[in-house]
């Protein structure tokens, strides 16, 4: 998915995945980091308290941010991630999944904060 074989979560902040973009793949682009001031690595958006800039309706929270991140890879596949709705990547199913084996799934690689439920 995209142009370049890099992991979608791969925990390098913008500034950090433009020079290895451009160093790696020897794009030749002019790209300058500009580092900001107070930020730390592990910061989540919520963390800076200036608010976050609502571009589209789904991505009101920060949680639905990472959500989507995790799950946009699902696109063109069978599953719902919620789009269009109140929790908009927060959710996700599809109608063929069996839950005793998303149940083990989830389990087997221990995922914290998720919650099944359903039939």
């Amino acid at each position: 998915m995209g142009l370049y074989r890099i992991a979608l979560r791969q925990g390098m902040r913008m500034g950090e995945l433009g020079l290895l973009l451009n160093k790696e793949f020897d794009i030749g682009g002019d790209v300058r980091v500009v580092k900001m001031k107070g930020w730390k690595g592990r910061m989540r958006i919520e963390d800076r308290g200036v608010g976050l800039v609502v571009g589209w309706g789904n991505m009101g929270t920060g949680e639905r941010i990472l959500g989507y991140w995790g799950r946009g890879v699902m696109e063109g596949r069978k599953v719902w991630e919620g789009r269009g709705r109140r929790k908009g990547f927060e959710v996700m199913g599809g109608g063929y999944m069996k839950r005793r084996e998303v149940e083990e799934g989830v389990k087997s690689v221990k995922v914290g904060g998720v919650r099944l439920r359903g039939g």
